[in-house]
């Protein structure tokens, strides 16, 4: 039953709907002189004598949108507002039909073809062209009256470029384009035009203030918009009517004499905020007329009426000097510029330099930059130190170069927000690094194993770094940049000492240092082992002049051929005496 209810309910609403809209109906009507047209597609062809369709209630020319349909008498026509069509086509039809039968003078039945046909060109892509008569030849006809159509929307469309202006006080401004013929204009402020036609007019500025100038194209005007009609069967129809009207507009400042101050450093380096400076301006009589204050372009702008006056800066932002003098300037034009050249403060820049060991560091550069922006380069003296002077901002202090063997400093970065001096004392350091010693056989380049004990002698402070001795054929020890010597203290067993060695540690990058030694003849090392009194002295506690000075370590690899010859000859003894004992024993028999 409830489902019942609601189907009465929506037919009610339907009902109603229908009988709030008004149906039409569109009949052909005379047909035009001599003017014929086809329509081919792959499933329809269609000549036609070209005839004015019409709506029934008023007789209003319209235009079919579908050429390939028939138009129905009996049919009932509504409004569609969701044609299927772009919007791009829908505008290009709309103006199609604005702009040809029916607009100034387009008042013949050649108008309403051509109107007729460049809308079934836009909305078919099909064969479609004027005979020479009723299913006759195809010709080219109305060409001019197309292109006239075509100009007119193009010139609809054509883009007028304003510029906002600034007019003094009661002054007037001509504005000039030869489209200003197909506009109309309206503004709150005065406008004169010589004729409506006119493509000149003139802009008064009769009160002060921001104001619009309104343009509005004299076309696309219509009592009533552009409609399409649709039916459940036959033609679809467009209706001449209203189109989208191009505007424009520019804004006009009418305004009194403008006085422009501006605050511009000594050194014409503007990387200081001049925004917040006051000023107050007076006239010749001391009367204070008005205030001014920099805004964030250093600018500010002040109206005045035209005279002569003076200026005096009452408050200076951080980083400048107050400059209380006046400054004098006449008002005779629509902008009257005041440049003021002012000095920034400066600041007490003290910089010292020194190595870890205490020692000043001179001839060290530093390249100072402002901002991202490098602004000088100091270098030490030989004390050590930096003098200078810097304004307000924002530095970045970059060490350029550094004694050998020493770092180099990070970035460092400061402000300068205040008169204090700046003092910095930097200290740089020996440069950290990794020193690994292999101890090899010179013969076979294989790892000693037994271990060898070294000490290396710091050459340029002139002293010892403690005894160091190799496990597995190898140490690794930390170690500062330097210049340095290394004395083999204790050798390994069975090998001969070998030689100092100079190295040098230039950075942290690591050192590794290839030591090799001499394998001792095997008939001096059972020698050595026979020696029950032999041992082995604590060689670290032999002063350095004991130990032998050489220019450099040269790798010697021992000789192993006698060791070989003298085992051959012990075979070929054993050899020969047993041949002597088998003999003897032969002989007995």
């Amino acid at each position: 039953m409830k489902r019942i209810i609601n189907v009465i309910l929506l037919i009610v609403i339907v009902s109603m709907i229908k009988i709030g809209v008004k149906a039409e109906t569109f009949y052909e009507d005379n047909y035009l002189d001599n003017v014929y047209l086809t329509y081919k597609s792959n499933t329809v062809y269609k000549p036609q004598h070209m005839r004015y369709i019409r709506r029934s209630s008023d007789n209003k020319p319209v235009y079919c949108l579908t050429p390939s349909k028939l138009l129905y008498y009996d049919e009932n026509y509504n409004i569609n507002n969701n044609y299927n069509i772009s919007a791009s086509k829908l505008k290009r039809v709309s103006e199609i039909a604005y702009f040809g039968y029916g607009y100034k003078n387009h008042t013949s039945d050649k108008w309403y073809a051509i109107t007729q046909y460049m809308i079934w060109k836009e909305m078919d892509s099909n064969h479609i062209s004027f005979t020479d008569g009723y299913e006759g030849r195809d010709i080219l006809r109305f060409n001019d009256e197309e292109n006239e159509i075509n100009n007119l929307i193009s010139n609809y469309h054509m883009e007028l470029f304003l510029s906002d202006m600034k007019i003094k006080y009661y002054e007037s401004h001509m504005v000039y384009s030869t489209a200003f013929k197909n506009f109309n204009v309206s503004s709150e402020l005065e406008i004169t035009r010589n004729s409506e036609d006119s493509e000149v007019f003139i802009v008064k500025g009769s009160k002060k203030g921001d104001y619009k100038v309104n343009l509005t194209h004299k076309d696309g005007d219509y009592p009533t918009k552009t409609s399409i009609y649709t039916a459940s069967r036959g033609q679809d129809i467009i209706v001449r009517g209203s189109i989208d009207r191009p505007t424009y507009s520019f804004n006009v400042n009418v305004s009194l004499g403008v006085l422009v101050l501006h605050k511009i450093p000594s050194d014409y380096i503007e990387d200081i905020p001049v925004t917040g400076t006051e000023y107050e301006i007076y006239d010749m009589n001391d009367n204070l007329v008005s205030n001014a204050i920099l805004g964030e372009d250093g600018y500010s702008y002040t109206e005045l009426k035209y005279g002569d006056y003076y200026v005096i800066e009452t408050k200076n932002p951080k980083g400048y000097q107050l400059d209380s003098s006046k400054h004098y300037i006449t008002v005779d034009d629509e902008y009257v510029y005041l440049d003021q050249l002012e000095d920034k403060t400066e600041v007490d820049f003290n910089l010292h330099k020194k190595l870890d060991n205490g020692l000043d560091e001179s001839n060290i550069t530093f390249d100072i930059y402002k901002n991202d922006t490098k602004i000088d380069s100091l270098t030490t003296n030989e004390l050590g130190s930096i003098n200078s002077k810097l304004t307000y901002g924002k530095y970045t202090l970059k060490q350029m170069n550094t004694t050998k063997y020493y770092d180099t400093l990070d970035d460092i970065s400061f402000t300068v927000d205040k008169d204090d001096p700046i003092s910095l004392e930097l200290t740089n350091h020996l440069i950290d690094s990794k020193l690994t010693i292999n101890k090899l056989d010179s013969e076979t380049k294989e790892y000693i194993i037994n271990p060898t004990t070294f000490k290396i002698k710091d050459m340029i402070n002139d002293k010892y770094i403690g005894d160091f001795s190799t496990l597995n054929g190898t140490i690794t020890l930390d170690i500062k940049a330097g210049l340095y010597r290394l004395y083999e203290i204790n050798e390994p067993y069975g090998y001969k000492r070998g030689n100092y060695i100079d190295f040098e540690v230039l950075d942290s990058n690591p050192v590794i240092l290839d030591v090799y030694n001499e394998k001792i003849k095997e008939k001096t090392l059972e020698l050595m082992k026979d020696k029950t009194d032999i041992t082995i002295p604590n060689i670290s506690k032999v002063e350095e002049k004991e130990i032998p000075i050489k220019e450099e370590i040269k790798t010697i690899y021992p000789k192993t051929s006698h060791i070989k010859e003298s085992i051959v000859g012990i075979f070929l003894y054993i050899e020969l005496k047993l041949g002597m004992y088998l003999y003897a024993k032969h002989k007995e028999k």
